[in-house]
C-alpha cells in the first residue's frame, strides 16, 4: 500500500501547481510522469490500476479554453487507441460499449457542428472543449470494461476464497483513503493559515480543485472501498471508510450529504436481508455512531465550518436560488431545440444569444443541461449506458453478486449529486460505469466460482 499511497502524494503536485504557472505544472507532471511509470513497473499495474490511481488528479491545464484534466487521461486514451489498432480478440460484451461509444460521437460531433452554423455567438473553443470531454469519457467506459472483463472475476457469496482478487477495488479504495488525507490535511492546513493549493477557503478539494467534485469522487468511493472490503473479508467495514467520510463532511458539499443519505437509506431498504445487504446496514450504523462521537469529541474550531455548511441542506428554507435560475434558464433553452439542443458546451453563449441572460455558469444540473445542450436525443443516448449499468447490477444483485449492492449505492449517490452538479464529464463516474458493467457479467470464460482468473501484465494494450 505505501507505494500507491506514495505515488498519489507525488501526483497531488499536479493540482497543487496548476495555479502556479506552466514551469511549477510542468515540474509536477514530469514528476508524476517518472514516478506512474516506477509505480507501474514495480507493481506490476495494468492499464485499468494505473488510471484507477491517477483518475483523481484533476487540473486545468494553461490552454486557450476551460478544460478540466486529469492524469489518467494520456493513460486510457494510449490504452484504447492501442486495443483498437491491435487486432487482438475481445472481450464478450463489449461490442454494446462501442456501439453506444460510437453513438455517443455521433451525437455530440454532430451538436458541435450544426450550432456553429446557425446559432450567432456560438463559441467553437467551448463546442471543442465539450465535445472531446465526453469523447474521452467514453474511452474511460471502454478501459473500466474491459480491463475489468481481463481481470477476470469469482463468485462473491463472501469472501474472495480462492479465487482471483480483483486488485483495482483494492487500489481505488487505496487511493481514495490516501486523496482524502491529503484533502482533510489542506482544509487543517487552510485553517492554520498556510494554503496549500489543496483547499477552497475552508473547504477540502483533495486534488480535484473543487470540493463538490471531491465530494463526488468521496460518494463513489464509498462503494467501491464496501466492495472491496465485502470481496475480501465478507464484510463492508474497512479502516478506509474513516478518512473518507471525514473529507466528505470538510468539503462543505451539502449536495454531497443529501446524495449520501439518500443512497444509504434507498440500499438500506433494497439490499435485502442477508448478505451484502445486512452488511451494508451495518456499516452504515456503524458510520452514524462514528459520526456523532466524533462531532462530540472533535475540537469545536475544526468541524464547525464544514459541518454547518454541509448539513445545511438538511434544514428548511436552505434553496439556492442561483441554482434555481440556471435550471430554469437550462429548460428554457431546451424547449428552444428540443431534440437536438442548442449545441455541446454552448450553454453560457445561448443563454446570452437566445435568452439574453448571459451568464459565466454552466448549467449545475447533468440531467437539464445534457437536454439543453444536446437535447432529448442526445441525453438519452449518454444517458443509456449508466442507465443499463444499473438496471445489470439490480440484476446481479437479485442473483446473489453482493459486490452489486455496494456498487448500487455508488451510482445512486452520483444520480442524486448530478441535480445539482454538470457531472457529464465526471471521469471517475465512466470508469465505474464500466466496472459496473463488467462486473455484472457472468465469468469472461463461464466457469465456476472460486476459479483463478490469471491477469495479463499487458492489460488493455491487448484484447484478451
Amino acid at each position: 500500500m505505501w507505494a500507491t499511497s506514495l505515488a498519489v502524494v507525488v501526483f497531488a503536485t499536479v493540482s497543487a501547481t496548476a495555479d502556479r504557472g506552466p514551469a511549477a505544472l510542468g515540474l509536477a507532471l514530469a514528476a508524476s510522469a517518472v514516478v506512474g511509470v516506477w509505480l507501474a513497473r514495480t507493481q506490476r499495474l495494468t492499464a485499468l490500476e494505473v488510471a484507477v490511481v491517477a483518475v483523481p488528479i484533476s487540473f486545468y491545464p494553461p490552454v486557450a479554453t476551460q478544460f478540466n484534466a486529469s492524469l489518467a487521461d494520456p493513460v486510457v486514451l494510449v490504452a484504447v487507441l492501442a486495443a483498437a489498432v491491435g487486432g487482438r480478440r475481445r472481450p464478450a460484451g463489449v461490442d454494446l460499449v462501442v456501439c453506444w461509444a460510437l453513438a455517443v460521437q455521433l451525437v455530440v460531433w454532430a451538436s458541435l457542428v450544426w450550432p456553429l452554423l446557425t446559432m450567432r455567438g456560438a463559441s467553437l473553443s467551448a463546442g471543442l472543449a465539450g465535445a472531446a470531454k465526453l469523447a474521452i469519457m467514453s474511452a474511460y467506459v471502454l478501459l473500466g470494461f474491459v480491463g475489468a472483463r481481463q481481470a477476470g472475476r469469482t463468485g462473491d457469496g463472501g469472501a474472495d476464497a480462492g479465487g482471483t482478487h480483483l486488485r483495482f477495488l483494492d487500489l481505488w479504495t487505496r487511493t481514495a483513503s490516501t486523496v482524502a488525507v491529503i484533502g482533510i490535511a489542506g482544509s487543517l492546513a487552510y485553517t492554520a493559515g498556510i494554503d496549500t493549493g489543496l483547499s477552497f477557503d475552508f473547504r477540502a478539494t483533495g486534488t480535484f480543485e473543487d470540493p463538490n467534485a471531491f465530494g463526488v469522487y468521496l460518494l463513489l468511493s464509498l462503494g467501491i472501498a464496501m466492495a472491496a472490503a465485502y470481496r475480501r473479508t465478507g464484510r463492508a467495514l474497512t479502516w478506509h471508510l474513516v478518512p473518507m467520510l471525514v473529507a466528505l463532511v470538510m468539503t462543505g458539499s451539502r449536495a454531497a450529504i443529501l446524495a449520501l443519505v439518500v443512497a444509504t437509506v434507498a440500499t438500506a431498504v433494497t439490499g435485502g436481508l442477508g448478505g451484502a445487504g445486512a452488511r451494508f446496514r451495518a456499516a452504515a450504523v456503524f458510520a452514524v455512531v462514528a459520526a456523532g462521537a466524533a462531532f462530540l469529541v472533535l475540537p469545536r474550531s475544526l468541524t464547525a465550518p464544514s459541518v454547518e455548511r454541509a448539513t445545511g441542506v438538511l434544514q428548511p428554507g436552505t434553496v439556492d436560488t442561483n441554482r434555481l435560475e440556471l435550471w430554469s434558464s437550462a429548460v428554457d433553452l431546451w424547449q428552444h431545440q428540443p431534440f437536438l439542443g442548442v449545441g455541446i458546451g454552448q450553454f453560457r453563449a445561448a443563454s446570452g444569444t437566445l435568452l439574453a441572460a448571459p451568464t459565466a455558469f454552466v448549467p449545475h444540473h447533468t440531467y437539464l443541461g445534457l437536454l439543453a445542450e444536446v437535447g432529448i436525443i442526445g441525453a438519452l443516448v449518454i444517458l443509456a449506458l449508466p442507465l443499463l449499468a444499473g438496471l445489470r447490477l439490480v440484476a446481479a444483485r437479485a442473483r446473489g453478486q453482493g459486490v452489486a449492492t455496494f456498487l448500487l449505492f455508488s451510482m445512486v449517490a452520483f444520480a442524486v449529486e448530478a441535480v445539482t452538479l454538470s457531472l457529464e464529464s465526471f471521469r471517475p463516474f465512466w470508469l465505474l460505469v464500466g466496472l459496473a458493467l463488467a462486473l455484472s457479467l457472468p465469468p469472461p470464460d463461464g466457469s465456476s466460482p472460486g476459479t483463478r482468473h490469471p491477469t495479463t501484465r499487458a492489460g488493455l494494450l491487448a484484447w484478451t
